[in-house]
């Protein structure tokens, strides 16, 4: 009995201490790798967090079976025993953090600070300089094609009820 609270004792304590130790190194580079790129989409710290601990999952659980296994001979612990506790503690830890990440996963995460784009009135132009043509789309983005003011430079400002965009091409 004493040897089988060592060997759950010693493979508890292994997956715990790698496991987090590979999430948190997985989640800064993760988040520098973020930090690099203008994202596609906003990447919440959370979001990186439960990517970096699904990927730390699997080297946690084959680094703790290796150190459990080698700790079992060593000490010439039963080979079924062993084999029973490590297939029954792999699984208690595997589906109970699995579960964990995807209840966490299915919280709507916080909102970004960035400022939403594609209200009434978004005006579009090529680049800062003031001498460029702009392009003022009064019902935003929900209707791309409707109602719309141009500003070109030395002209006066025309206004179009819709773009009439052709199909079929040039």
């Amino acid at each position: 009995m004493k040897n089988i609270a060592k060997l759950v004792l010693l493979f508890s304590i292994s997956f715990l201490a790698i496991f987090l130790i590979s999430t948190v190194f997985r989640f800064l580079t993760l988040r520098i790798d973020w930090a690099k790129r203008l994202p596609v989409k906003p990447e919440t710290a959370l979001t990186l967090l439960i990517a970096a601990a699904h990927w730390a999952l699997s080297l946690s659980l084959f680094s703790s079976l290796l150190f459990a296994a080698g700790y079992s001979i060593r000490k010439s612990y039963s080979t079924i025993m062993t084999l029973v506790i490590l297939m029954s503690l792999s699984f208690i830890f595997c589906f109970g953090i699995s579960s964990i990440l995807s209840n966490i996963k299915a919280v709507t995460p916080a909102q970004t600070t960035g400022i939403p784009l594609g209200g009434k009135g978004l005006m579009l132009s090529n680049s800062l300089n003031r001498n460029e043509t702009v392009v003022v789309l009064l019902n935003g983005t929900t209707e791309p094609l409707g109602p719309r003011v141009s500003s070109i430079p030395g002209e006066p400002l025309v206004y179009q009820q819709s773009s009439g965009a052709v199909n079929g091409g040039l």
